[in-house]
């Protein structure tokens, strides 16, 4: 698995770019507060932006580790949230 530091996201994005994976990742992160739940690493996998059968809305589906690889969480993160667009 192949994952993403949120140091790395952050580096990554600029106030312009809050619309791509990592501008939504990094927002997400930041919103709802996953520091304190231990996130240190976010792995969007290999799907991208797409849609389910049992989702129509576009979204990410983004897992949260730990700094050791840890699992902490699997959210989704919709292109559609206002937030996510600053």
């Amino acid at each position: 698995m192949q994952s993403t530091s949120i140091l790395q996201y952050s580096q990554s994005v600029s106030g312009q770019h809050y619309n791509s994976v990592s501008g939504s990742v990094l927002v997400h992160y930041r919103i709802k507060n996953l520091e304190v739940r231990g996130a240190a690493h976010a792995d969007v996998g290999n799907t991208g932006w797409h849609r389910g059968s049992n989702n129509v809305r576009r979204h990410l589906t983004v897992r949260f580790l730990d700094e050791n690889g840890r699992f902490i969480t699997t959210q989704n993160i919709y292109a559609s949230d206002r937030f996510y667009h600053c």
